[in-house]
């Protein structure tokens, strides 16, 4: 049955056509690359620990910068 196929138009040969058990894309599909916009939401919602009169308080990045501004 190997000896009748042959090699054409949309007929490659069998050595070069995907194998079983072997992946074209082991890497997968990238991921979609963040706006400006979605950046800064996701940043405003990490939190930060700062100090301050020698204690330790953890505060979000967004009122952290919004205390920064007031001060």
């Amino acid at each position: 049955m190997q000896d009748d196929y042959e090699v054409g138009y949309k007929k490659p040969p069998k050595n070069s056509q995907f194998r079983k058990g072997i992946f074209g894309n082991t890497r997968g599909r990238p991921r979609k690359s963040l706006d400006l916009s979605d950046q800064l939401i996701r940043e405003s919602r990490s939190f930060m620990t700062i100090h301050e009169n020698g204690q330790k308080i953890r505060i979000s990045s967004k009122n952290l910068s919004s205390s920064s501004w007031s001060s």
